[in-house]
């Protein structure tokens, strides 16, 4: 796997989880300001996306992507 593809799974990740909450947000709250109807989803969506950090270990360096629903962190060298 390599490090553009970590890349690839944030981003998209990011728009799933951005849409989604949108249209939770839009379908159960239609009175709510158009203001928190964007606020909202980018908060969750900054919050539940994977996080990609780059981790120096004793065999090089490496990409680590965390994620609040995986228990195990996905390892890529760089």
């Amino acid at each position: 796997m390599n490090y553009l593809v970590l890349y690839l799974i944030r981003y998209v990740l990011f728009i799933v989880i951005f849409f989604g909450t949108w249209a939770v947000v839009t379908t159960f709250f239609p009175e709510v300001n158009d203001t928190l109807t964007l606020i909202i989803p980018a908060v969750s969506a900054v919050l539940l996306t994977p996080r990609v950090q780059k981790i120096d270990t004793q065999s090089g360096k490496k990409m680590q992507l965390t994620w609040i629903f995986l228990k195990k962190p996905l390892l890529v060298e760089k």
